[in-house]
Formats: C-alpha cells, structure tokens, sequence
C-alpha cells in the first residue's frame, strides 16, 4: 500500500520530509541553475580589496584618537606623544595601501574582460 502525503500535513517525521523535499525539487528543476566557480581574477579582487578595507580600517583606528586628542583641552603634550609614536606606523599603513591598490591595477590589466568592464564603469 503507497501512502500519500499531503502538502498541508502537519507533523513532522523523515519520510513526510522526504516526500516534500522531492516533490519540491520536481517542481523547481526547470529553474535550478548550476553553481559556477568565480573567476580565479574575481577571487583574487576580492581579496585585495578586503585586505584594503583592512588596512584603511587599521589606519582610521589610529588616526581617531589622534585627532579627539589634539582637541581635548590639555591633552597637547599627549597629543604630541602619541602623534610621535603612531604617524610612522600611519605612513607605513599607507605604503601598504598604495601597494595594494598598484597589486589591484595590475590583476584587472592581466584580465581583459575585467580591463573592458573597468574601463566602461570608469568612463560613466
């Protein structure tokens, strides 16, 4: 004997779930699309851009209480410490992104369909 199940059946054991899960998949197949992999160059601008992000993030964090110092009454001689201390560590920040953002450019010339969509974008 075939049992039948019903989609408004309540209750909850493997074959109802089981049963849904197929009629589910029969009714959508038409739609499903295959997963692609990314582009070896997207995944690559990804991460340089997220290790950007990173650095200009790290950069905003010292640079904050760098600037709320130098306006905080009394707080010069602190200000000029700090400022000591933390501005070479800014500058090399900045190298850094600099780095990154030559790295960027060169991935997007060595990939001509990402070149072409550059170029168009920049263009606008």
């Amino acid at each position: 004997m075939i049992k039948t199940f019903h989609s408004m059946e309540r209750g909850k054991n493997d074959a109802v779930d089981a049963y849904r899960i197929a009629v589910y998949a029969s009714t959508k197949r038409t739609e499903a699309k295959l997963w692609e992999a990314p582009r070896l160059v997207i995944d690559q601008l990804k991460s340089l851009i997220g290790s950007r992000q990173r650095l200009i993030a790290a950069k905003k964090m010292l640079k904050v209480p760098l600037a709320e110092e130098k306006v905080i009454a009394g707080a010069k001689d602190t200000y000029r410490g700090h400022k000591r201390v933390v501005n070479p560590a800014i500058k090399a920040i900045d190298k850094q992104i600099k780095a990154v953002e030559k790295e960027i450019r060169l991935v997007i010339s060595n990939d001509e369909k990402v070149k072409e969509k550059m170029e168009i974008l920049t263009s606008i």
